[in-house]
């Protein structure tokens, strides 16, 4: 009887020790293919999108200074970006901040269309503004930054862009810019933002950002080539996952499908608060503020009629801009009409197929409507270039 269990003990070890032994070679080739996949498939044949890494200095959320890569998005987009010396996606590979005599200064503050990550480095509308104005004339500095929202305007003015004592000032807006400025985002960067708390359309106060600090799965997210070209390149979403584990969609999916045919008391509110807050900032700088808000892209590649657009939330944040714009005699830009005039004639679209951020005509198209809407208020002040597009590593034609 002993011999017997003895007998079935040593075969239970064997069957133990062959157990581990599989096991540890599946691992091995688990990680050789991973290996594999990370050092070559993904890095050299499909390759994947670049992320510059981030930095949080004097308040402000930006980039690590001094980064190259390639922006990719599915086949669609390859991008070359530039962090310049400031941390800033720009043509410029530094900003200086003492003024430069005889030049006028732009800044331009926005978000991903600001940014411009999807064209490349000296192709985004401001750098076309400077090229149609004349570079003897003004220099334009960007200040884009992904997903961030109207709020963080105010952040950046304060913080970044008055330190480089500019004469102009244009806050580009698009439809996420407002409810993103007092509601909860996902995302890593979010909390890194100054938002607002707003409550029945009164303003109680601000939500200053909290300092970014790099997430331990940090390197996972810039490093990797697997994640790059998945989550970045091919756009592949986690949503659905964190739906199912999670629970219910966040109070932003909630909202957002709730709300079609007018904007809401609490965007009117962040909106007036803002922009006066903008405004008094620039005031008190001797700063000419501009506000443009991008069109309602979408209903005009689809011929949407007046009536209908009317009633699109697209429409109604436009007019909530506008109205706060006049309330602080700000002048205000609406780039639905010059979208929708240059669609009629030239049939391009003004983004991509697989991404709503400018295209390089967007760029084009947007870069012309401010050179003219700032000759219009006399900026320069003698002017000896016109708004015509010129020739330039994008070939963009005359209409």
């Amino acid at each position: 009887m002993n011999y017997r269990n003895g007998e079935r003990g040593s075969h239970n070890m064997t069957r133990r020790r062959k157990f581990v032994v599989r096991a540890l070679v599946l691992a091995a080739t688990m990680l050789a293919v991973l290996a594999v996949c990370e050092l070559v498939l993904f890095r050299f044949i499909w390759k994947p999108s670049a992320i510059p890494a981030v930095a949080f200095e004097n308040g402000v959320l930006k980039y690590a200074p001094n980064q190259r890569g390639v922006h990719r998005i599915k086949n669609e987009v390859v991008a070359s970006f530039r962090i310049n010396d400031n941390g800033w996606n720009s043509g410029h590979a530094e900003y200086i901040r003492e003024k430069t005599p005889g030049k006028v200064r732009i800044a331009v503050i926005g978000d991903s269309y600001v940014e411009a990550l999807d064209v490349d480095y000296d192709q985004s509308l401001a750098e076309r503004l400077e090229r149609l104005i004349g570079p003897d004339q003004v220099e334009v500095y960007r200040f884009g930054n992904n997903a961030i929202p109207m709020s963080q305007y105010l952040q950046m003015m304060r913080y970044e862009v008055g330190s480089y004592q500019p004469d102009v000032v244009i806050a580009l807006l698009v439809r996420s810019s407002f409810e993103n400025s007092y509601l909860r985002q996902q995302g890593v960067y979010t909390s890194s933002f100054l938002k607002l708390r707003v409550d029945s359309g009164t303003v109680l106060g601000e939500i200053a950002p909290e300092p970014y600090k790099r997430p331990w799965y940090n390197f996972i997210r810039t490093e990797s080539g697997i994640w790059g070209y998945w989550m970045y390149r091919r756009q592949v979403r986690l949503q659905p996952l964190r739906a199912l584990f999670l629970g219910a969609p966040s109070e932003r999916g909630q909202r957002s499908s709730a709300r079609v045919e007018a904007a809401s008391i609490n965007d009117r509110a962040a909106t007036d608060y803002v922009v006066r807050k903008l405004a008094e900032y620039a005031r008190g700088r001797g700063i000419e503020l501009l506000l443009v808000m991008d069109g309602a892209r979408r209903a005009i590649y689809d011929g949407v009629d007046e009536e209908t657009l009317r009633g699109m939330t697209e429409w109604h944040l436009s007019r909530t801009a506008q109205t706060a714009a006049e309330a602080n005699e700000i002048p205000f830009l609406d780039l639905h009409p010059v979208f929708q005039a240059d669609f009629a004639r030239n049939r391009r679209r003004f983004d991509f197929v697989n991404d709503a951020q400018f295209n390089e005509w967007g760029h084009a198209v947007v870069a012309r409507a401010l050179c003219e809407f700032l000759g219009e208020h006399g900026v320069p002040p003698e002017r000896q270039h016109d708004c015509d597009f010129v020739a330039d590593a994008a070939g963009a034609p005359p209409d």
